[in-house]
């Protein structure tokens, strides 16, 4: 392994925070238009002659084809096929492989003949999302071992899920007709409870141990729920609420948008208290981050904004990076912004570590794009790659955001789009069609 120092980039900082930001803020539409980065093998960027070709990552080819759908979940990747993602009635298998190491494990005839739109394991039990044409979709679940057939069920995919149940949305469904929460048990698909609401109501995921969600009724009304419980912990009232509502970290904020502007009303959480209210001119969209920093950014793209969650106030303002997200106590940038003829887009690969409350760069590593998924160690440990799409060649590397520093995995060949990370594994489909599986060394 070869660990590369790059060293931290001297940044002048964010401009000057502003108490009313003059562009309008709207929800966070992310655009991502792939730049192909030249592989830098021999001097030039990284500093170092061309690596040889032993230190390539070791591969093992899935043996399934170009129309199959893979899942990857947990210490398993799990393979459906063919034409998953198309209705079909032809019969259909699912194949079980082990994550990592890429050994098949099982194969087993699938009983579905729609279009599969997702698959999760919730425990010893797999969870089809399925779609066939105009009907409602069905949720279908099947033994994690054999694919039997448990249970299914008309419904949206899970907005609540766990080995011991899983809870149902509506959402989406004809704008008449109410929002319903249906809760099953995972194992055996039992009702345990079901609520519904006005419709034109809509739900907000709360916490990330999916033990809280959030409804906002058509009508300025938001009430947060124990789905566990089936109980409602708190309810507010307010006007505002019918423009919009979401969730930073442990703040729940409305937003009432109009032509002059926005009215933003923040709320404590899990009580629903209110914390303090702003106007923000031409209006404000979330676009997340977390607890030390609310972040948004302007319809335009050509500029991002750290909000202090306590008090609303604008912390900092950036023009070079349009996407913000949480890595422990910092914060990661992912993508330069570059203004073009009609609007800003993010065109470039980059990843630098910033601080959540200053905006300043604490380090820049370079023209790297992050491989999206779960690994190990959460979200302060991540995994980069420089991609040379004409070749199908990449440098895989980890990156500690913690201890701001970036570990070379190794090389990849013949790579070709739709690459995922889930563990310790790298799965990626391939310029031939097929798809390969690396077992990535990452540190303890």
């Amino acid at each position: 392994m070869v660990s590369i120092d790059l060293g931290v980039v001297s940044d002048p900082g964010p401009e000057p925070p502003v108490s009313r930001p003059r562009p309008r803020l709207t929800a966070r539409a992310r655009r991502w238009t792939a730049a192909a980065v030249c592989l830098v093998l021999a001097g030039g960027l990284l500093g170092a002659s061309a690596r040889p070709e032993s230190d390539a990552l070791p591969e093992v080819r899935l043996s399934f084809g170009p129309t199959d759908s893979y899942y990857p979940a947990g210490d398993r990747l799990y393979v459906v096929g063919p034409h998953a993602q198309v209705p079909s009635a032809e019969p259909r298998t699912i194949t079980a492989y082990s994550a990592p190491g890429g050994e098949r494990l099982w194969q087993r005839p699938l009983a579905i003949k729609g279009a599969l739109n997702g698959l999760s394991e919730a425990g010893d039990t797999l969870l089809l999302h399925v779609s066939t044409g105009d009907q409602y979709p069905m949720m279908v679940a099947v033994d994690a071992e054999t694919a039997e057939p448990r249970w299914s069920t008309d419904a949206f995919w899970p907005v609540v899920m766990n080995a011991e149940f899983v809870v149902t949305s509506s959402e989406g469904s004809a704008a008449e007709e109410p929002l319903t929460w249906e809760a099953l048990r995972t194992g055996t698909g039992e009702r345990l409870w079901r609520r519904e609401f006005p419709a034109g109501s809509y739900t907000i995921h709360v916490d990330q141990h999916g033990e809280q969600l959030m409804v906002v009724l058509p009508r300025g009304r938001a009430e947060l729920w124990d789905v566990r419980a089936n109980r409602m912990l708190a309810a507010v009232e307010a006007p505002g609420l019918s423009g919009g509502m979401g969730v930073a970290g442990r703040v729940a904020l409305s937003i009432d948008s109009g032509p002059d502007g926005a009215d933003v009303t923040a709320y404590t959480l899990p009580d629903l208290r209110p914390l303090w209210q702003r106007e923000f001119a031409d209006g404000l969209g979330l676009a997340g981050c977390g607890s030390a920093v609310i972040c948004a950014a302007n319809q335009d793209q050509d500029r991002t904004f750290g909000l202090d969650p306590a008090t609303g106030e604008v912390l900092w303002e950036n023009r070079r990076y349009g996407w913000y997200s949480e890595a422990g106590s910092l914060l990661l940038a992912e993508g330069e912004i570059q203004q073009g003829e009609t609007s800003a887009l993010i065109v470039t690969d980059s990843l630098v570590v910033v601080d959540a409350r200053t905006g300043r760069t604490v380090k820049d590593f370079g023209s790297w794009q992050r491989i999206y998924g779960d690994t190990v160690h959460g979200p302060s440990r991540i995994v980069v790659a420089h991609f040379d799409r004409e070749a199908g060649t990449g440098l895989v590397a980890e990156v500690d955001v913690d201890a701001l520093s970036l570990r070379v995995l190794g090389l990849v060949h013949g790579i070709g789009s739709d690459c995922s990370v889930e563990r310790d594994v790298m799965i990626c489909r391939m310029l031939d069609g097929g798809t390969v599986m690396w077992d990535l060394p990452i540190a303890p």
